[in-house]
C-alpha cells in the first residue's frame, strides 16, 4: 500500500523506520504533544520578555532580534533535540534488520548518508555563495573562492561521517 505524503512526512519529522503500528503512533503523538505545550509556555514568556524589553529601551527592532532569534534557537535546537532524544528512548528509530539481510542494510545506509551529505554540500556551497555575494558582490567569484570550496566539502565529508554514525548504531540485529 502506497503511503500519503502526510505519513512520509509524520515518519520524517519524527525519525520513524518501518511501517507505523499503533505504539509508534502513540509516542510520537506524546512526543508532540509534550513539545505543543513546551512551545507554548516558552512563546508566551519570550513574547512577554520582548515587550518589556521593547518598552524599556525603545529599541524595537533589538527586541524583535531578540524575539526571532530565541524562537528559531528554541525551536531548532530546544524542542528538536527533545524529539530526536525521545524518538530515541522509544525506539521509534530503531531499524529492525535479520542477519541474512544486514549487508544490505549496510549498503542502504552508506548510499544514503552519501546522497544526504553530497546534497548537503552543494546546498551549502550555493548557500555561502549567495551569502558572501550580499556582503561582498560578485557572485561568480564567490562560486569559485577556495575557501567556500573547501569549507562544502568539509561540511559534507562531516555531514556524511555522522550520519553514517547514526544510521549504524539505528541497525538493530533480530534472529
Amino acid at each position: 500500500m502506497k503511503e500519503s505524503i502526510g505519513t512520509k512526512i509524520f515518519k520524517q519529522f519524527y525519525n520513524i523506520s518501518g511501517p507505523i503500528d499503533e505504539y509508534k503512533r502513540t509516542q510520537a503523538n506524546t512526543i508532540g504533544n509534550t513539545v505543543a505545550i513546551m512551545l507554548y509556555w516558552f512563546n508566551i514568556a519570550i513574547s512577554l520578555l520582548t515587550i518589556i524589553i521593547g518598552v524599556v529601551t525603545k529599541n524595537y527592532l533589538l527586541a524583535f532580534f531578540i524575539l526571532s532569534g530565541t524562537i528559531l534557537i528554541f525551536t531548532i535546537f530546544i524542542a528538536g533535540s527533545y524529539v530526536m532524544y525521545a524518538g530515541h528512548k522509544y525506539h521509534l528509530a530503531d531499524q529492525e534488520v535479520e542477519k541474512g539481510d544486514l549487508h544490505a542494510a549496510y549498503r542502504n545506509i552508506i548510499f544514503k548518508s552519501l546522497k544526504i551529505g553530497i546534497l548537503g554540500a552543494i546546498f551549502a556551497y550555493f548557500l555561502n555563495a549567495f551569502v558572501l555575494y550580499l556582503y561582498f558582490g560578485n557572485f561568480i567569484h564567490q562560486l569559485s573562492d577556495p575557501s567556500n570550496i573547501v569549507a562544502c566539502i568539509t561540511c559534507g565529508v562531516t555531514v556524511t561521517s555522522l550520519l553514517l554514525i547514526v544510521y549504524y548504531l539505528r541497525i538493530k540485529k533480530v534472529k
